[in-house]
């Protein structure tokens, strides 16, 4: 008896756990659609999309694929109802309630405008390297936010070997998370990079030779300059004479002046070596003139050998070794 009992029992279980999943039930249960659900996850599940009107739990099955970021689908309660059937068929009675449409979005969150320029800034100069200058970018149009993920997000430049800095330059982009890559995207930027120019005190005449007196540093956007004299092509122990005149305010570049030689042909030079421990020096006679950094020949006075020396500033030279 107790075994009967226990085996009617069991049937009993099994048959209401059957009735309440069954994939052939006689009328199907009444459900709702929901209008609009967000899905956080990479599918569709069942749970998402509608409600049972009798408060019955609702199988966790995946139906299909969460829509791309940005590109919310949308389906007609038919469709969804095709959608279910195919998986379980006969659970749902085929008229549903609710809604007609569901829209189905997948979670993410705008990605503004500041944000776009902080992830192009930190892309572009790991691609550039090390600039002379403090960059700036901005928008050259305005940016409407586009849907990203909610996790952090990186910026993948298309060819950016392409790049040259410009005042004005279009990146073109993804935008990449560990699942994700969206786009592509296009922004204009404008270009600024910030670096001290030499410019004169007041206007400089043609042949003048730039004197500490007569010039000063300011810092302007070089972006718009063409090739000006900076700290880091400007040597102040390397003198440049003008070879055109140079208005008040105007910065200086390098097509307006020439180098002057330290040396010149037939001048008495001293000769210097210096490894450390020793250091000697010598007079010669130049042979040719040479700008600093040159090698030249030059030959010793006493012992009237020729030798090549380096130009290291106005009359002095360095033993090449």
């Amino acid at each position: 008896m107790p075994y009967i009992l226990r085996s009617l029992m069991t049937l009993f279980l099994v048959t209401h756990h059957f009735c309440t999943y069954s994939t052939e039930p006689v009328e199907g249960v009444e459900w709702i659609l929901k209008s609009e659900v967000v899905v956080s996850e990479n599918n569709v599940r069942m749970n998402d999309i509608i409600e049972l009107k009798e408060g019955k739990p609702i199988p966790d099955f995946v139906i299909h694929q969460s829509p791309n970021i940005g590109q919310p689908i949308h389906w007609h309660k038919n469709k969804v109802y095709e959608l279910i059937n195919n998986i379980f068929p006969g659970f749902l009675h085929p008229v549903g309630l609710g809604s007609q449409w569901i829209k189905i979005r997948k979670e993410s969150r705008p990605l503004e405008s500041e944000e776009l320029l902080e992830l192009i800034d930190h892309s572009i100069s790991r691609h550039l390297g090390e600039i002379n200058g403090n960059l700036e970018l901005s928008l050259a149009r305005d940016w409407r936010p586009v849907e990203v993920p909610l996790n952090s997000i990186n910026i993948e430049i298309i060819n950016p070997e392409s790049i040259q800095l410009a005042s004005f330059v279009v990146v073109k982009f993804h935008i990449t998370d560990q699942d994700n890559k969206l786009g592509p995207y296009y922004v204009q930027l404008r270009c600024r990079c910030l670096t001290e120019v030499l410019m004169g005190h007041e206007g400089i005449q043609r042949g003048s030779k730039l004197t500490p007196d007569l010039v000063h540093w300011v810092t302007q956007d070089v972006l718009s300059l063409r090739n000006p004299l900076t700290r880091d092509n400007f040597d102040p122990d390397d003198p440049y004479q003008t070879v055109r005149s140079i208005r008040s305010g105007s910065p200086i570049l390098l097509r307006d002046v020439r180098r002057q030689p330290l040396i010149l042909r037939r001048d008495i030079v001293t000769a210097v070596l210096d490894n450390g421990a020793l250091q000697i020096s010598i007079k010669a006679l130049a042979e040719e003139e040479g700008y600093k950094g040159d090698i030249i020949r030059v030959t010793n006075l006493r012992s009237n050998k020729e030798f090549y020396a380096r130009v290291i500033r106005r009359n002095v030279v360095e033993l090449a070794h």
